[in-house]
């Protein structure tokens, strides 16, 4: 049966934990049939960012806290805990900087959206943050990594142009919650998304940030920084990758932040410079992606050739084998389908790297800033 929806005075009850602490109760973005109550929007550590408190009220006193921060040029972080005390949960939210879902540098912005373990009174001190989400704006392109799979499997990557909307990505986390863009108080906020912001050196006036205009990235351009990035696939739209290497908690979150942090800076060095600077700087690392794009295929070709190679040598006398070692070529198979399970290695044969062309991408004035 559902839950009734809420009264007025219920929204007052249930909020008053939250609004002894100062937050006061927004009705006119509260939701009562939804049970959906929110807060009214806070300053935080940024006049760019605002921050939302909101609770999503569940059955059995079993309810969903988040804090979500909106800066001004669109993007989005949250930090959500599922709890029976939000009094309590809204204390271990103060214990988390602000600074840590929302990183503000130099001509970039980085959102890093969290959940919080199931919190009940008196065991706070046990809760770990786990990163879901993240969504970097940077040098005219945006990150978005889906880390929410959780259990040691890969990232979802993608790469879309700053400011538009590919037309298939995914509404929701591989988790099944909502994306923190489409989160309530995002979409009943206000602010002006994807709005420009101006950069403000130290001295306080307004300088022009870097952005680049790109038509096209050559598909090593994350997995040059190392075996955890997989090479981006074109969709039409917007690129694909994956970010894998990850291993399972409480160290996926740090690595992944890790990862995170170096393709932003990645990016930004990257698309502030010429494309044809880019083949001269990482000739190297793209070798050594281009060799690791091929072991696969060389994999799977020795393992076809063992049987074939067997039987010529046993025929010939060359050498003695027992029968059952002819078996093991399947054997090897079954062994590859085993490991590759959490992702399913490409046969292919690379384009072997060279210089970029001049159209790739043109650095120029734009409006990435923080």
């Amino acid at each position: 049966m559902p839950a009734p929806p809420l009264t007025h005075h219920d929204i007052l009850r249930l909020a008053s934990p939250l609004s002894s602490r100062g937050l006061s109760v927004d009705m006119s973005r509260s939701d009562r049939s939804a049970r959906y109550i929110e807060f009214k929007a806070q300053q935080s550590f940024s006049p760019l960012i605002s921050c939302v408190h909101a609770v999503q009220l569940g059955t059995e006193r079993t309810h969903q806290l988040s804090r979500v921060l909106i800066h001004a040029s669109g993007l989005v972080s949250t930090l959500e805990a599922v709890t029976t005390d939000l009094e309590e949960t809204l204390d271990t939210f103060q214990t988390i900087p602000q600074e840590r879902q929302m990183h503000c540098r130099d001509e970039h912005i980085i959102a890093l959206s969290y959940s919080l373990g199931s919190i009940r009174g008196g065991d706070n001190h046990r809760v770990g943050t786990r990163l879901q989400y993240a969504c970097c704006r940077t040098s005219g392109l945006e990150l978005r990594v889906d880390t929410s799979t959780g259990g040691a499997m890969p990232a979802d990557v993608r790469l879309i142009l700053d400011r538009q909307t590919a037309a298939y990505l995914p509404e929701t986390l591989a988790s099944g919650k909502d994306l923190p863009l489409s989160h309530r108080a995002v979409r009943r906020s206000a602010t002006g998304a994807h709005n420009a912001v101006t950069v403000k050196s130290q001295e306080g006036t307004d300088v022009p940030s870097q952005s680049a205009t790109v038509t096209r990235l050559p598909e090593d351009f994350l997995a040059v920084l190392g075996a955890q990035w997989r090479p981006l696939r074109y969709q039409g739209d917007h690129w694909k990758g994956v970010l894998r290497s990850l291993g399972s908690e409480p160290s996926r979150t740090a690595r992944a932040e890790q990862y995170i942090l170096q393709a932003v800076e990645h990016m930004r060095q990257s698309l502030r410079s010429a494309p044809a600077s880019y083949h001269e700087r990482l000739h190297s690392d793209r070798w050594k992606v281009y060799f690791r794009r091929l072991q696969p295929l060389m994999i799977f070709l020795a393992i076809l050739a063992m049987m074939p190679l067997s039987w010529l040598l046993v025929s010939r006398g060359e050498m003695t084998m027992h029968p059952l070692a002819l078996g093991l070529t399947p054997l090897l198979m079954v062994g590859v389908v085993v490991i590759t399970a959490r992702e399913i290695p490409v046969m292919e044969i690379p384009a072997k790297p060279a210089p970029l062309p001049d159209h790739y991408w043109a650095t120029g004035p734009g409006n990435i800033d923080t």
